[in-house]
């Protein structure tokens, strides 16, 4: 299911048995699915930014810019077309940050990676429907 906000795609992957979770709550190290990232490459026409990565994610994300874990991507400007797959005990701060990004104007467009219903339903009750796009459908 994908939510899509004028442009911005919220993807989301619900799987409710265990053994066929993607990952796991509070592991860091986890990698985005190619699919994902080739949907989010294509919604937003390149990805300008990954803010939580890696050479090896990068790989795959194919980012003009990334930020590693040593960088810290929560004390660095965002900017431009963002996709964020954030690290699973950071889920809160990465989304406080790419809000702050996307109000100041530094980020044009994001993709989300959320992986529980639970995560989407928390991060929600984050936002403020009146600074972000409503949403035109659900895929």
């Amino acid at each position: 299911m994908a939510l899509i906000l004028k442009g911005l795609i919220f993807p989301h992957l619900y799987t409710p048995d265990s053994k066929n979770a993607l990952h796991l709550h509070g592991d860091p190290d986890w990698y985005s699915p190619k699919n994902y990232v080739e949907a989010a490459r294509e919604t937003m026409g390149g990805i300008d930014l990954d803010p939580a990565s890696d050479v090896k994610a990068n790989e795959v994300i194919q980012a003009t810019a990334f930020y590693t874990k040593s960088m810290n991507g929560l004390h660095l400007e965002w900017f431009g077309r963002v996709f964020v797959n954030p690290p699973g005990h950071q889920v809160n701060a990465f989304w406080a940050k790419l809000m702050e990004e996307v109000l100041s104007g530094h980020v044009t467009e994001f993709v989300w990676v959320g992986f529980s219903l639970e995560q989407l339903q928390t991060l929600q009750s984050y936002m403020n429907v009146e600074a972000l796009p409503t949403p035109l459908d659900y895929r």
